[in-house]
């Protein structure tokens, strides 16, 4: 079963956190402003087990 797996930097020391991979999209959070959180998902199958590059995001406050 495919991953997301998420981190908030300085906070969490691993990808501890994930939940099952939602093609259509998938909800995480909450998060406060200012953190930065690490993205990157891991599929697995009969031939092992890969994870696809970290992406970043900072939080920023919302616009409105």
């Amino acid at each position: 079963m495919p991953f997301v797996k998420w981190q908030i930097d300085g906070l969490d020391l691993g990808f501890d956190q994930s939940a099952p991979l939602d093609p259509s999209g998938n909800t995480l959070g909450p998060f406060a402003v200012g953190e930065v959180v690490r993205v990157m998902t891991e599929v697995e199958n009969s031939t092992g087990k890969t994870t696809s590059a970290v992406r970043s995001i900072e939080i920023e406050a919302p616009i409105g």
